[in-house]
């Protein structure tokens, strides 16, 4: 089994996220600067490519994640590994998980 090289950190944001399996919500359990895990009603597709905005609750506008890839799912659960972020609010999130730890 490959170890993970991010460090995670278990937070609980609300989520929205949009593909081509339409609109959905959730919230954010598992976090790092590649990936995380989400917690939802809607169904998601393995391999599914989405848009994320995590709405962090100490700030405003939300963290925007261009593209994301579902790498699993299971139940109510997936994951995603962010494919696309742009600079700034991949600075931003390093600085939020930097500040969680």
């Amino acid at each position: 089994m490959e170890a993970r090289r991010e460090r995670r950190v278990l937070v609980r944001y609300p989520i929205s996220f949009l593909g081509n399996q339409g609109v959905g919500e959730g919230t954010l359990f598992n976090l790092s600067t590649g990936g995380c895990a989400i917690e939802s009603a809607t169904p998601v597709q393995l391999g599914a490519v989405m848009t994320l905005r995590v709405h962090v609750p100490s700030q405003d506008p939300p963290i925007e994640v261009d593209q994301a890839g579902v790498t699993w799912t299971a139940g109510g659960d997936f994951g995603v590994q962010f494919l696309r972020l742009g600079s700034p609010e991949l600075d931003r999130l390093h600085r939020l998980i930097n500040d969680l730890q």
